[in-house]
């Protein structure tokens, strides 16, 4: 079987075998016009479908379940599945795969870290492929999206890798374990690990192979992590990308290899570019040269930075992506493997109690997301993605906490598209031993392994402002290690996290440059920002406003957001329902699919509902969050001032209309000129001549109101027909 005797769900301590290090997931090309058009590569070859399947009590049983699968003879008990998928929401009405379960803080089993239960659901996923023509000369890496809990990874009869953290995806090289022709896969998941103990994320336990599942082909040589890091200068037109891009290629570079990165405007003509820069190389030759090459050589890569003039600033009010282009030729300039990156240039800077984005203090108006969809559980399509966000967008929700967990990779890239700001979780929870574990050495490797992955996955993403280093996990030894390497690697952001604040909301730690509690009372944020002698950090709460049943209370966290300096708003709990779709076509929660310990309705607490029904909260924040207030008198003695709440764009893309209601009916109605506004600022308007004649012919017995449409010039892509940026109203008397 090869690896004899690998249990990764047993041990802590081992987190992965033979696994490649986590890099920004850039598909490889040799074709720069199908990379830009987003094509599909040709050296991707998706294994999702439909896989055998064969569900076992226990890892124990696994050794014969593979020898059965050498031989080529069927199965015991083996059945199909669709990959992504989770298996116990693929077993029909019995439920013959197991049952899922709810619970928020206790474990679904009775034991202590590093143990788990006896019995060990255990899925046997299996499937025959064949190589394409044309990859036989190429490195053939299979990468698994996400599997929960452990992995073990089996080819042609022998166990050749192992994987822990179940929401980020795992490369493993299998050029020397495949042939040309056909192969025989399997991917075998346990429901518990030992891992378990630091996913306790209020969730449903579901086991399964929950992304994608694919085979990449690289060229023998070619681009490895590709790091992208967008920046902005002060003067808030000039970008800045900084560079660094690895080769896989070992010690092995042929000279006059180039490195060419490239940063495309409009018509995607170049606008900036780095290189095209020679790959270094290892010094060979005498044994002394080789000594001292191997002692300061970094390996084959390539570091810069771009400056990029006269480019527009990402932010959530105006998302510009650009496109970049990194080119690997050989000696006689033929590509070698070119990769496409879309990027954005902000800024992102902790200062004097404010989070400032490209030198503003923009108020967080945001929501915690778990991935979730009421038939498919934590397997989420890219058409529901959407969705959330463009729901998002309509009512004015600017950012996303990834709770708890890194979401799938194409989700930051929508939220690149869309411009939401993220902050990117690490897959770390110790909820129901989060004072004992984050002191337990045997985790320590595992909750720095995480927070570095995800780093190594998304730092080139514009819309990750702040990277968290989990959630209810204490706070120890190994957050500081975390969070240490994540100031090394990637100064350009700020950390978050809440665990050092949990009982002091004073308190100073390393390992946090946001002050970020829960459910802290409205009076208690008030109180900190009037007493902290804190002068860098801002306030952002990581969770407040739970939306469990009719939740109230946003309005008067709203005034203070905008009224007390350091307090930057936060993000509610939560964006959606955890409610399973039952057999019946109905709800489930927590204790209606039989199971016996759960924590019952408690994931009942969404802005929408698991199907994404928009609730009366969600048109409620839609109304807080508005971009645009109105009130009656101005300084001058002008009838309304209406003042502009966005941070970077004035109010020339959006058309203000007028009614007057006389008893909540329009008897006049019309449209102010174009105003002009600059961001943050208000400005005094009168009431048209045929406003105030309207108003004037009611009867002063006429309950009378002005209301004001804000509409935009040029609907965004994100919104419905008949959409509105802000429906505002003021007393006429």
């Amino acid at each position: 079987m090869g690896l004899a005797g690998l249990q990764p769900w047993a041990t802590p301590e081992v987190t992965a075998v033979n696994r490649l290090p986590m890099r920004p997931p850039l598909d490889p090309h040799d074709d720069r016009a199908a990379a830009l058009s987003g094509a599909a590569s040709p050296w991707i070859m998706s294994l999702d479908g439909t896989w055998g399947f064969q569900l076992l009590d226990s890892p124990d049983w696994v050794e014969g379940a593979l020898a059965a699968l050498e031989t080529g003879e069927p199965m015991r008990g083996g059945e199909q599945i669709e990959v992504p998928g989770t298996w116990v929401l693929q077993g029909g009405d019995d439920f013959r795969f197991g049952r899922p379960a709810y619970t928020n803080v206790v474990m679904p089993f009775d034991a202590e870290p590093p143990h788990v239960a006896t019995q060990n659901p255990t899925g046997v996923h299996h499937r025959r492929f064949r190589l394409p023509r044309g990859w036989s000369k190429r490195r053939i890496v299979l990468e698994v999206g996400s599997a929960d809990s452990s992995l073990l990874v089996w080819v042609n009869g022998s166990v050749v890798a192992a994987s822990t953290d179940s929401r980020l995806s795992a490369c493993f090289d299998l050029t020397d374990h495949v042939r040309a022709g056909y192969n025989d896969l399997a991917l075998v998941v346990t429901q518990w690990s030992a891992a378990t103990w630091i996913e306790d994320q209020d969730q449903w336990w579901l086991p399964g192979l929950h992304r994608s599942v694919r085979l990449v082909a690289f060229a023998p040589r070619s681009l490895g992590a590709v790091r992208l890091v967008p920046g902005l200068r002060d003067d808030l037109c000039t970008g800045t990308l900084a560079v660094d891009i690895e080769l896989d290629a070992g010690n092995d570079v042929p000279d006059g290899w180039t490195v060419e990165v490239e940063v495309l405007g409009a018509r995607r003509r170049r606008i900036a570019r780095l290189g095209p820069q020679t790959v270094a190389t290892f010094t060979h030759g005498h044994p002394l040269e080789e000594v001292i090459s191997a002692m300061f050589w970094e390996g084959p890569r390539v570091v810069g930075l771009v400056e990029v003039p006269d480019i527009e600033p990402w932010s959530h009010e105006s998302p510009r992506l650009y496109d970049v282009v990194v080119t690997l030729r050989d000696a006689g300039g033929e590509v070698v493997d070119l990769r496409r990156q879309r990027t954005g240039f902000r800024s992102v800077v902790v200062a004097d109690n404010e989070l400032r984005i490209n030198g503003a203090p923009v108020v967080i108006n945001g929501v915690n997301r778990h991935e979730f969809d009421p038939t498919r559980g934590r397997s989420v399509d890219e058409a529901s993605m959407r969705r959330d966000l463009e729901l998002m967008k309509q009512h004015h929700i600017n950012a996303v906490r990834c709770a708890h967990a890194p979401t799938d990779p194409r989700f930051v890239d929508l939220c690149d598209e869309y411009g939401v700001y993220v902050i990117d979780e690490a897959n770390i929870e110790s909820h129901g031993r989060q004072a004992s574990l984050c002191h337990d050495d045997r985790y320590t490797n595992a909750i720095v392994e995480r927070v570095r992955r995800l780093v190594q996955r998304d730092l080139n993403h514009p819309s990750v402002i702040a990277w968290s280093l989990g959630n209810e996990s204490g706070y120890g030894a190994a957050h500081d290690a975390a969070a240490a390497w994540v100031r090394r690697v990637d100064p350009s952001r700020p950390l978050h996290y809440e665990g050092p604040l949990m009982h002091d909301l004073y308190a100073d730690a390393p390992v946090t440059d946001i002050v970020c509690p829960m459910y802290t009372p409205v009076e208690d944020l008030i109180a900190w920002a009037k007493t902290t002698t804190d002068r860098r950090r801002p306030l952002i709460l990581c969770e407040y406003g739970h939306a469990m049943g009719a939740a109230g209370g946003h309005a008067a966290y709203q005034e203070a957001f905008e009224a007390h300096h350091g307090l930057q708003g936060g993000f509610i709990w939560e964006w959606c329902d955890h409610a399973l779709t039952l057999p019946d076509g109905g709800p489930g929660y927590g204790g209606d699919f039989g199971e016996a310990v759960h924590d019952g309705n408690f994931c009942c607490d969404g802005i929408v509902g698991a199907d994404r029904r928009v609730r009366p909260l969600l048109t409620h924040l839609g109304r807080l969050f508005a971009p645009l207030a109105l009130k009656r008198g101005g300084s001058s003695g002008a009838d309304l001032v209406l003042t502009n709440r966005r941070w970077f764009s004035d109010l020339g893309d959006v058309r203000v209309r007028w009614y007057v209601l006389g008893d909540g009916e329009a008897v006049a109605s019309g449209e102010f000129d174009p105003i002009e506004c600059a961001p943050r600022a208000s400005v005094d308007l009168d009431l048209p001549a045929a406003a105030l004649e309207a108003f004037g012919a009611l009867e002063p017995s006429v309950e009378a109101h002005l209301r004001v449409v804000v509409v935009p010039r040029k609907r965004p892509a994100w919104a419905p027909s008949g959409w509105v940026v802000a429906t505002l109203q003021v007393p006429l008397r």
